[in-house]
């Protein structure tokens, strides 16, 4: 029996995210998280909730081409408006 990669777990979940309607960017994003949390055992955010990251983005609960504004108001905070 062979063995799923660490490239393929990334690969796919890049082209799933994006089938999905993920910007090439956040997918590129995402699959890097998910191959993280693999490859260092947190189960929980990798592969597990690649399901639900695509329903997601199918139903348009999560918009996977919007561009995240980073701003840092003060020492020690960063605000995110996505």
């Amino acid at each position: 029996m062979a063995e799923v990669t660490l490239d393929q777990i990334e690969t796919a979940t890049r082209r799933a995210l994006m089938a999905h309607g993920a910007s090439e960017k956040a997918a590129l994003h995402v699959a890097d998280a998910v191959r993280e949390a693999e490859a260092t055992g947190n189960k929980i955010c990798g592969l597990y909730y690649l399901q639900s990251y695509c329903d997601q983005l199918r139903s348009r609960r999560v918009y996977g081409e919007v561009i995240p504004e980073v701003t840092l108001p003060r020492s020690g905070l960063v605000r995110v408006d996505a």
